[in-house]
């Protein structure tokens, strides 16, 4: 696989072309439904995907009638659907040029980077979930808005609601026949979520042209407020940022509309310039996540060990799990409890939020479950190696100096965690050595431990993999992400 395809490969599997034809036929049927000049299909691009998903799946198998939507809406790349999702809100007034706007709208998933680099400008902390500023104490320049909280308190015109509710059932009635639209799940879970788009359309126009707001800063153009806020971007002309957050595949990122994308690294960039972004819009700056969850000093590992009940002679591997299906986690730890047996190994399991796999009848001397209480970058600093099949951990053991194991068991088709060829971002890049089988598992541990030579290979191919993925090594996403705002300003 080529490194271009680090992410997801341009090749369309039969998911994709569900999901994206029908989303192509839901933005041009329902086009006429717009509010303030912004339409809200768009807005409710997510929520769509996530209702037809049963849809999808009963279609997935059938290769003709999904060869006849590839050849309706000429999906021949991802760039194709790109192309064919391009959001075309044009810009009504331009606020750009507004001499009294110097302000900074920014996503509360970024407040450390805000706190830091941005304490002396005019700054308004996007505020989704509250627990996102527990403990900060903020400046006197900068002020919250809450979200959830205004949507509820928004008042909207009953007729305007009812009216728009009217046209989509006119649009509709014309939709007999249609695989989704016909159906009547369809026309329920459209006029169930239409007034909560037109209150955010509503309750966000009003926040950019009551407030200062020059520049956006966030995390996503797919799921609101970020997506209504792109589009109002687009009406006002002004700069959105989608500054990545975690990793990105073409579902949480297509179609992209943002004025730039500040990406992690290299990869990334290639990845994008595939699907048809301009490369002046790109613009790779490292990873504020990253940058912020690091600490200044971790727990010692003298502490550590003991904490944990590890031999301090032992390599420790930690295990980051994923939220797969139970058969593909429990295949995994077959494996890990087949190859460090008798090895002076400490597998430590560190369960992912969603995962659901019990774990304790795995639990012995060598395997251990870590403590929520503990944090990640306690574990991975006191770690040897990381092993995960597609975690955004392995990235951040790599910048702790630590080396990869790459795990890839067979994963069976799920609508949303395993449909194209992303879990496989971390083989394709070359992070470390890639497994397939307990037994291979087991000969590269046995290496592990014998061989000095061959651990510092690995570290080192850790190390070149950072350099691809996140830009200058991740030493100077802030200083980027400031420059590239202060001249937006």
């Amino acid at each position: 696989m080529e490194l271009l395809d680090v992410y997801g490969g341009n090749e369309l599997s039969s998911n994709c072309i569900l999901r994206y034809a029908y989303t192509k036929e839901f933005f041009e049927t329902f086009s006429s439904l717009q509010v303030l000049d912004i339409c809200l299909p768009y807005t409710l691009m997510l929520k769509f995907q996530n209702s037809i998903k049963p849809i999808v799946n009963s279609r997935i198998h059938d290769k003709g009638y999904v060869g006849e939507l590839k050849e309706k809406h000429k999906f021949n790349s991802i760039k194709d659907i790109q192309d064919a999702l391009a959001i075309n809100t044009q810009c009504v007034k331009d606020l750009r040029a507004d001499p009294g706007r110097d302000g900074i709208l920014i996503s509360a998933n970024y407040i450390a980077f805000a706190l830091d680099k941005l304490s002396s400008s005019r700054v308004i902390v996007n505020v989704v979930n509250k627990r996102s500023i527990n403990q900060k104490v903020l400046p006197k320049n900068f002020s919250t808005f809450f979200y959830k909280k205004e949507l509820r308190e928004t008042k909207v015109s009953a007729n305007l609601i009812g009216d728009l509710l009217q046209r989509a059932e006119e649009l509709i009635k014309k939709q007999a026949g249609h695989p989704v639209f016909s159906r009547p799940c369809f026309k329920a879970w459209l006029l169930k979520h239409l007034p909560g788009a037109i209150r955010t359309v509503i309750l966000l126009d009003r926040l950019i042209c009551q407030q200062p707001i020059k520049v956006i800063v966030s995390y996503t153009e797919i799921a609101n407020p970020e997506a209504t806020l792109s589009l109002l971007a687009l009406k006002y002309n002004l700069p959105f940022l989608n500054v990545q957050h975690c990793l990105t595949k073409d579902r949480t990122y297509l179609p992209a509309s943002a004025t730039y994308h500040c990406l992690w690294g290299k990869h990334y960039k290639d990845w994008l310039l595939e699907r048809g972004i301009p490369g002046g819009k790109i613009m790779p700056i490292g990873s504020l996540r990253f940058y912020y969850s690091q600490k200044k000093s971790y727990l010692d590992k003298i502490y550590f060990t003991r904490q944990l009940n590890i031999d301090n002679k032992n390599i420790i591997i930690t295990y980051t799990s994923q939220p797969f299906h139970g058969r593909v986690n429990l295949r995994i730890m077959q494996w890990i409890n087949d190859a460090v047996r008798s090895l002076p190994i400490t597998v430590m399991i560190r369960k992912h939020p969603r995962d659901k796999t019990n774990y304790r009848p795995f639990l012995n001397t060598q395997i251990k479950l870590t403590p929520r209480t503990l944090k990640l970058y306690d574990i991975l600093y006191n770690s040897d190696f990381v092993m995960t099949v597609s975690s955004n951990t392995a990235i951040e053991a790599s910048l702790l100096g630590k080396g990869i194991i790459v795990l890839q068991p067979k994963i069976p088709y799920h609508y949303v965690l395993h449909h194209d060829e992303h879990n496989a971002h971390l083989a394709s890049a070359q992070a470390g050595p890639v497994i397939y089988n307990s037994q291979q598992l087991k000969i590269r541990l046995r290496k592990i431990v014998s061989n000095r030579a061959y651990r510092n290979r690995l570290y080192r191919q850790s190390r070149l993999f950072l350099q691809n993925t996140l830009q200058d090594n991740n030493r100077r996403a802030p200083e980027l992400t400031e420059a590239l705002i202060r001249q937006l300003l």
